[in-house]
């Protein structure tokens, strides 16, 4: 997944499902993320008021499978 990302010019930023609200908070103020892809819905709910907040980005989509 990475050398895909990579070949279309993204930035891939982890975020760890066992970190803080504020280490959330943290990565996604810096990152200004234009796109979240969470790996479930444990974490969607967990990221998803965090995220909200940085809706000033632009489309800020997040995402989970």
């Amino acid at each position: 997944m990475d050398m895909a990302l990579s070949q279309i010019g993204v930035v891939h930023v982890p975020i760890y499902p066992t970190i803080s609200e504020d280490d959330y908070t943290y990565i996604l103020n810096n990152c200004e993320p234009k796109l979240v892809i969470v790996s479930d819905k444990s974490l969607h709910e967990k990221i998803r008021p965090i995220a909200d907040k940085f809706l000033r980005f632009g489309n800020l989509h997040l995402q989970w499978n």
